[in-house]
């Protein structure tokens, strides 16, 4: 409609319906953080400097480049946390702010991977345990060929 009113001419009238209209938002107003990422292994830290809008994914992909490893061998966390960074989430999503750490392990080496291999570990062995108790039980409900013989003569 704004559109045909411009077109048409009728200036009066396109101001006046404008009036009504709310202004557009202003962009979100970015800012640039610096990050650091000590690696586990060597205790080295690297620094990035992000836009709040970037989506830490990139910073991932830059950190396993120079580390040079891929990024899916790679486990970021926040330090003192074991809940594991998304690459999908931007600094403001995750609380990070200029001057901000995050730690990055190899993934196989992560708390939280590990917890997850020990559960796994553990669900195996509370299978195989369950699978001899009812084989033992299979085998007590069974009659004894042996003693029926025995008394059969």
């Amino acid at each position: 409609v704004l559109k045909f009113l411009a077109r048409t001419g009728e200036r009066g009238l396109f101001r006046r319906v404008l009036s009504y209209l709310s202004p557009p938002l202003p962009p979100p107003t970015t800012t640039t953080l610096n990050i650091s990422i000590p690696w586990a292994e060597t205790g080295e830290e690297t620094f990035f400097q992000i836009k709040s809008r970037t989506t830490l994914m990139k910073l991932f992909r830059a950190f396993a480049r120079r580390v040079g490893l891929p990024v899916g061998r790679l486990a970021f966390s926040l330090p003192g946390s074991e809940l594991l960074i998304e690459g999908f989430q931007k600094p403001a999503d995750i609380g990070l702010a200029n001057g901000s750490r995050i730690d990055a392990m190899p993934y196989a080496e992560h708390p939280a991977v590990l917890r997850k291999q020990a559960a796994a570990a553990a669900a195996v062995a509370a299978a195989a345990a369950r699978q001899y108790l009812e084989a033992l039980e299979a085998l007590r409900k069974r009659p004894c060929l042996w003693l029926a013989r025995r008394w059969m003569s």
